[in-house]
């Protein structure tokens, strides 16, 4: 898939969610900005629609980096996009469970969201990194660059954690079921 979408030989960042002011796709776009200054290699690839990303578009096009971000749309299944990707950004300025950063986890993402936004039940293995929404873009863009980028296999870690798919579908339900009371 990686040749399909012209992305061999590149550092893939990624990111799925509906394009609202909730997921700070501004945010997320500052962070890939500073990224793509040292790594010009770099491509970010945003899965999801929504109301914002007319204005994501515009904001990509000002920077001037629209040859290196690819809007692929909604998709009901992420996984093949999620093997493309090298690491998961997900910079949310308020978060349920964050699911899909588990998803990332699952397919071996090394990956970064907000600190004190995302649940710790989202981490289910050292692959996740929490970094405040108070640092800016140019401090997340060192972090991540820092990380180690190499991806493993965590199937072993995200069952021992209760995410085989059984105890998460249970695990879930409770959680929201929580939520509501």
């Amino acid at each position: 898939m990686r040749s399909e979408l012209n992305l061999e030989n590149q550092l893939v960042i990624g990111h799925v969610g509906r394009f609202t002011d909730q997921k700070n796709h501004t945010f997320l776009i500052d962070i890939f900005f500073e990224i793509h200054k040292q790594k010009q290699n770099s491509r970010l690839i945003l899965v999801g629609s929504g109301d914002k990303e007319d204005e994501i578009k515009e904001k990509v096009n000002t920077l001037g980096i629209s040859d290196s971000v690819l809007f692929i749309g909604f998709k009901s299944d992420v996984s093949d996009y999620m093997q493309v990707m090298d690491m998961f950004l997900f910079p949310s300025k308020f978060e349920g469970l964050g699911l899909v950063l588990i998803e990332a986890q699952a397919a071996g993402l090394p990956s970064f969201t907000s600190a004190s936004v995302v649940p710790e039940e989202a981490k289910v293995t050292d692959l996740l990194q929490y970094i405040s929404l108070k640092k800016s873009a140019e401090t997340w863009a060192k972090i991540i660059l820092d990380a180690t980028l190499q991806r493993k296999d965590t199937y072993n870690e995200i069952c021992s954690a209760g995410y085989e798919i059984k105890s998460a579908a249970y695990k879930l339900e409770k959680f929201y079921l929580n939520r509501l009371e």
